[in-house]
């Protein structure tokens, strides 16, 4: 099997739109990224539905099993349900909003250890500091590439 970094290394990330998509080398080249799980299963927390697809279907493309919740109530039944690898959390949710889930994730005895990503439209540097200080291991502003989120989701299993 390849040396997935290593391909990663070699990939030049550009800032013009019109450049090749970096994973389009991967499906050429049928490389599939290695992780540290077998079947990594990580929960897709949003209200918005859209939003909620279209992440999952980013995760599903790199072979990863995605959960879907629509609000912080159900995200915490099917955490404790479903034990996650991983967390990706939207903060403006009706009810229970992010950083209550995401602390109540660390304050569990169960979840405390699983990786959160916070993904969300507030974009100012208050917003990430809120963030980081309810728990969460990093912070992704909407809209967010595949790249990024694959990356950051790479990094944290």
């Amino acid at each position: 099997m390849p040396d997935v970094w290593s391909a990663v290394r070699d990939v030049e990330i550009s800032a013009n739109p019109r450049d090749p998509d970096p994973f389009a080398t991967w499906e050429i080249e049928r490389i599939r990224p290695h992780w540290v799980y077998d079947d990594p299963k990580i929960l897709v927390v949003d209200d918005d539905i859209d939003t909620r697809h279209l992440i999952t279907l980013m995760l599903e493309h790199d072979g990863l099993t995605a959960l879907e919740a629509a609000d912080g109530e159900v995200a915490m039944t099917l955490a404790l349900a479903e034990s996650p690898d991983l967390v990706i959390l939207d903060v403006m949710m009706p009810g229970l909003d992010g950083y209550t889930v995401c602390r109540q994730l660390r304050e569990d005895l169960c979840l405390h250890g699983v990786p959160v990503i916070m993904l969300t439209g507030l974009s100012g540097l208050n917003d990430e500091l809120a963030c980081i200080a309810s728990g969460a291991d990093a912070y992704l502003a909407k809209p967010v590439s595949r790249l990024e989120l694959m990356a950051r989701v790479r990094e944290l299993l």
